[in-house]
């Protein structure tokens, strides 16, 4: 997917004439840069994409052989990075060490909670015992129109601070480290998912 902002709209933000390209380059990574950290600091995909969650094996196993019933929020896989459109595949490895498919009829999508749930009509199959065990594939969804402008607005405003101040840290006038300007958390704050567990 392309990016929330152009290159031309990041020029233009900057009032960069439209002859003068040598810093191209250095808006363009600024612009993914930008993005990226968005997103990490949200805690969710901004441009959507598809992704694969990744566990140790199925939760709770061992409730299940000690002969306890365990709820069925115990047995839930979180789908995190912001609305999940859909579920591809889930995936596990035996006890024989084959990969099998987890019927799909089998387990219960709940895509209206963030981070999404997965969960089984009745029990999860036995994985083998090892990383990586089990594996669900998902596709997440982009922000939406208004959600979008507003990332898009941090973003410029980041690519901006980084034009300006090329070094690590910008300093205020007392020479001190100042952190990421206030007003593109305060942009996008509304939309950040907290971690969860």
């Amino acid at each position: 997917m392309a990016e929330p902002v152009s290159l031309d709209d990041v020029r233009a933000y900057l009032r960069i004439d439209s002859d003068k390209t040598d810093e191209d380059a250095f808006l363009a990574a600024a612009i993914t840069a930008a993005r990226r950290g968005c997103e990490k600091y949200l805690n969710r995909s901004v441009i959507g994409e598809t992704r694969t969650a990744v566990f140790s094996g199925f939760p709770l196993w061992p409730t299940y052989l000690s002969g306890q019933l365990p709820t069925r929020e115990q047995l839930v896989l979180y789908l995190a990075g912001g609305v999940v459109q859909s579920v591809q595949s889930v995936t596990y490895v035996d006890g024989d060490g084959s990969t099998q498919t987890v019927d799909p009829e089998s387990y219960i999508l709940d895509l209206w909670s963030m981070p999404a749930r997965l969960a089984p009509l009745d029990a999860w199959p036995i994985a083998a015992d090892r990383p990586e065990a089990v594996r669900v594939a998902y596709t997440v969804a982009s922000l939406g129109d208004d959600d979008m402008s507003a990332v898009a607005q941090a973003i410029r405003m980041l690519v901006a601070n980084w034009y300006v101040n090329r070094e690590a840290a910008v300093v205020d006038v007392r020479g001190v480290p100042a952190e990421l300007p206030q007003s593109v958390r305060w942009l996008i704050d509304g939309l950040r998912i907290r971690p969860f567990r």
